[in-house]
């Protein structure tokens, strides 16, 4: 008589392997949600105390185009889905990393040399100093 084991071909183990590691997954998921008290989407204010947002802010955002996708449900009325919301928080990292990378100096850009910034400090100061006003009493 044949075992278990020996019944089971090869690739159907590699198969139950895969389907319990994704089953897996999605239980770890829905763990962390349940845990942080998630929802699948969120009503404006809950949405906005989350991102600690007021009102006005939020509909200058929804104004320029950079305000999250939203979706109306009958009586219940504007929702964020919580996709939505990872869409929204996604695109303003790369707006702040946009803006940090024209902002910051190119390798061309270094600072002037010592000497050159004590001339142009001393030439571009209104106020003169000791030994310009004993030059310019004489």
């Amino acid at each position: 008589m044949r075992s278990v084991k020996q019944n089971i071909a090869t690739p159907d183990i590699a198969e139950l392997r895969d389907e319990l590691h994704r089953v897996g997954e999605m239980l770890a998921f829905l763990v962390n949600a349940a845990r942080e008290g998630e929802a699948g989407s969120y009503t404006l204010k809950q949405f906005l105390a989350r991102h600690k947002l007021s009102e006005s802010q939020y509909h200058k955002l929804r104004r320029t185009g950079r305000g999250p996708c939203t979706m109306r449900t009958g009586s219940v009325g504007v929702r964020i889905s919580r996709q939505a919301e990872l869409d929204w928080i996604a695109a303003r990292e790369q707006e702040a990393e946009a803006a940090a990378r024209e902002t910051a100096p190119t390798e061309n850009q270094t600072s002037a040399p010592e000497e050159e910034r004590r001339s142009d400090y001393s030439s571009n100061n209104p106020r003169p100093t000791g030994r310009q006003r004993a030059a310019h009493a004489e």
